[in-house]
């Protein structure tokens, strides 16, 4: 707090000054004589003049909006002020003190009246003790009513842009997400980490063979390997249930890009809120996936599933696969004891809630395990026929390929960059705007017949499930990764007898299990 010497003439009123100091470039402050070190230097230069002011001391909110009143200095100032310790408010304008017409007009109308505090805004020539009377006229809220305006104006101005980007799929979030950096050359494009990105492709694999999210993250642990937040910001962080479910669930990693998620309330509420799905912006094809998509969309569908995991951390090989035939509802496992041994039933859970809703369903787990497996030997047998391999590998990459996703981006890209043409001899974009989004959609637009280009030239057999299937040989025994891979689901009927369903899809004539 600064020390002036005795006020003048001999007055009794003495003032202790709170000198507010507030900057924000997302309110459009840009101007030289808003900068904090000008505002500090006008303010100290008045207080050290008037000769009422006795002492005085600084609160500074730097990179705060004026419409969110929550700022840290200016919730310690007002406290300041309600214990009596400061009796007046310096600023340099209105602006500085709020950008909200409504809260900004209740400190200055009602709560520093009945505090008894002095408010002086200085390029507004406003005193509301030496000067009560123009304090009280109806330019000070027609003033405030012009900040908040200018305020919202800039807000929308702001989101629109951003907008724009996320709709021609940059990048604009503060921290790439785990597993990416910033392109070097394009910072709004996203390329691969290596060290983080092998990480996100063993969390992928370590789940697909059947692993629980907190034995992978246990895993992770014990290994070294650093968490998100600690690979960020390099300091200390572990590994837990939340941070491996959140990269399994992010539709980055198959290479799209996902923005606009969360919100402002408003330009004068600064918090967030989750937006309906329809308002995402959600762009294909962005960047180089780091999980191939069909194994991303299997993660989620084994998320949607019961993968409760055993005390060694394993998800049982057909956990959440095994589905009731008739209500739908996924089979819970249970052990019995006999007295010639202890075996594990699946059992309906809705039978289980009222006996008149569904039949018990009740099969042994191992006869249920013995069934898929000779049923998948069966396949991978068929897949020895190389005719029928071409042709499901062709039919598969027909359903797999990405080609119908990338032209539809395409098109949508062209469909934009004819719409800023038109915006641009409208008058509603400058020639800077205009040549500024043209050169964004050019890029996006070159990328995108890249990624065309790429897949169609790419071999038809490559990535197919049949190649996948014919690769695992002859198994012994049933995996996780094996059922996830190859099964759909495997319904029990009331008799106790299966359907399998496959992932890919049969010949016509080919044998069923």
């Amino acid at each position: 707090m600064g020390r002036r010497g005795k006020k003048a003439g001999g007055a009794e009123t003495e003032f202790r000054a709170a000198l507010y100091i507030r900057l924000s470039r997302e309110d459009g402050d840009r101007e030289e004589s808003d900068s904090v070190a000008n505002q500090r230097a006008l303010l100290t230069d008045y207080v050290r003049q008037d000769e009422t002011i006795r002492d005085f001391e600084l609160f500074i909110d730097d990179g705060w909006s004026g419409t969110d009143f929550a700022r840290p200095a200016f919730q310690r100032m007002l406290e300041a002020l309600r214990a009596r310790q400061l009796n007046c408010v310096v600023v340099k304008d209105l602006s500085r003190f709020g950008r909200n017409y409504i809260e900004t007009g209740r400190y200055l109308e009602q709560e520093f009246p009945l505090l008894g505090v002095r408010f002086i805004s200085l390029s507004d020539d406003i005193d509301s003790w030496a000067r009560p009377a123009q304090a009280n006229t109806i330019l000070v809220p027609f003033k405030n009513l012009i900040n908040d305006e200018y305020s919202r104006d800039i807000s929308q101005k702001i989101r629109a842009a951003l907008d724009s980007k996320r709709r021609r799929g940059e990048f604009i979030g503060s921290h790439p997400p785990y597993g990416y950096r910033r392109a070097e050359k394009d910072r709004t494009r996203l390329v691969p980490d290596p060290g983080a990105a092998e990480v996100v492709r063993r969390i992928f694999a370590e789940f697909l063979a059947g692993r629980s999210k907190t034995a992978i993250a246990r895993g992770l642990n014990a290994g070294g390997m650093p968490s998100p937040a600690a690979y960020r910001s390099g300091g200390t962080g572990l590994w837990s249930y939340s941070s491996v479910d959140h990269i399994l669930r992010n539709p980055v990693y198959r290479g799209d890009l996902v923005q606009g998620r969360y919100g402002n309330v408003s330009y004068k509420i600064q918090k967030t809120r989750r937006r309906p799905e329809e308002r995402w912006f959600i762009v294909r094809g962005t960047h180089e996936a780091l999980v191939d998509p069909a194994e991303f969309d299997r993660a989620q569908s084994l998320m949607e599933a019961d993968t409760r995991a055993d005390a060694g951390g394993e998800v049982h090989p057909l956990a959440g696969l095994v589905r009731c035939a008739e209500c739908g509802r996924a089979l819970a496992r249970r052990r019995v004891r006999h007295s010639y041994g202890v075996y594990e039933y699946y059992l309906c859970p809705t039978y289980k809630q009222s006996h008149t809703a569904c039949t018990p369903h009740s099969v042994r787990v191992d006869a249920v395990e013995r069934e898929v497996l000779a049923a998948i030997r069966d396949e991978i047998r068929a897949a020895v026929d190389f005719s029928r391999v071409a042709s499901e590998l062709r039919s598969v990459r027909r359903e797999k390929s990405s080609l119908p996703a990338l032209e539809r981006s395409l098109a949508r890209v062209m469909e934009l960059k004819r719409g800023i043409y038109s915006d641009w001899k409208n008058g509603e974009l400058t020639r800077e705007e205009y040549t500024s989004f043209k050169e964004g959609y050019d890029r996006q637009e070159a990328e995108l017949r890249r990624q065309i280009e790429a897949e169609r030239a790419r071999p038809q057999t490559d990535g197919g499930e049949w190649a996948k299937l014919a690769a695992l040989a002859y198994p012994e025994t049933l995996e996780r990764g094996l059922a996830a891979a190859l099964l759909r689901r495997v319904l029990v009927h009331a008799d106790g007898s299966l359907t399998i369903e496959f992932r890919f899809r049969r010949e016509e004539g080919a044998p069923q299990a």
